[in-house]
């Protein structure tokens, strides 16, 4: 049950940093062209 768990954190942050990186890479693209 537990590794469950930290494998859903693990996902869920991986996912985030993803979400995190696209919108920071999209809003750079905004701002340079």
């Amino acid at each position: 049950m537990i590794i469950e768990e930290s494998v859903k954190i693990l996902f869920s942050y991986i996912f985030f940093e993803f979400l995190l990186q696209d919108y920071f890479a999209g809003s750079q693209k905004a701002i340079f062209y």
